[in-house]
């Protein structure tokens, strides 16, 4: 009876298993070089959008603003607020999916034990655009769009546990399940994504707004 219950165990452990949330395609949001020659400028900064993460990727973005170019970043910032430059990012709501392939990697993917070493893959896309605003003149000086695709691989225990063998007969019905997307990525898209997103529209941010023809009134 003992050794049955440890088996039982042992199999819910190593099915029931978990694949950290991973970004394929991280390489499309690599950072670019550019001139850190107008460090010092203060830079007030805003967000609107209907994207429930859409504060918190803006955080990354203003900070990696501050650490990179060495500006002054004032986030949120109020309209009254002076500054050289003033930005706004938009972020709309986000299109979630899963993808078809999370069916055949739930089953017969589980013998394998797919989900672990492959995860489910969902699709998030957006498309982030920044309107910078002269903040002496208030002159809109340019708009830039950043079209995000990410390709994502995950899976955690509440979608992996019925691949176990005593529950194997539900692996195929999960898998259809597994094409919906997995909310419990949005909680750790802050920790794990954002930083990034937020490094790589941040250096186009700077170059940007080190290539404009102002000089700034604060310095």
């Amino acid at each position: 009876m003992k050794t049955t219950l440890f088996v039982i165990a042992m199999s819910s452990l190593l099915c029931g298993c978990a694949h950290t949330l991973e970004v394929v395609n991280a390489s499309d949001f690599s950072r670019k070089a550019y001139d850190p020659s107008q460090s010092g400028l203060v830079v007030a900064m805003e967000v609107s959008g209907s994207e429930p993460g859409g504060e918190a990727l803006a955080e990354e973005v203003a900070l990696a603003i501050s650490k990179q170019a060495g500006y002054s970043v004032v986030y949120p910032a109020r309209p009254d607020v002076e500054a050289d430059v003033r930005l706004t990012l938009h972020i709309p709501k986000a299109t979630r999916e899963g993808a078809w392939q999370n069916v055949v990697i739930s089953w017969p993917g589980s013998l394998f034990f797919t989900p672990a070493w492959l995860g489910y893959r969902y699709d998030v896309t957006t498309e982030v655009t920044c309107d910078l605003v002269s903040g002496a003149t208030g002159e809109h000086l340019q708009t830039l769009r950043f079209p995000i695709a990410l390709v994502l691989r995950h899976a955690d225990f509440g979608r992996t546990w019925v691949n176990c063998w005593w529950a194997g007969i539900f692996a195929l019905p999960n898998g259809f399940y597994c094409v919906t997307y997995d909310t419990d990525i949005d909680d750790e898209m802050p920790r794990d994504v954002f930083p990034m997103l937020g490094g790589h529209m941040a250096t186009a941010i700077i170059r940007a707004v080190n290539s404009l023809p102002w000089e700034s009134p604060n310095r």
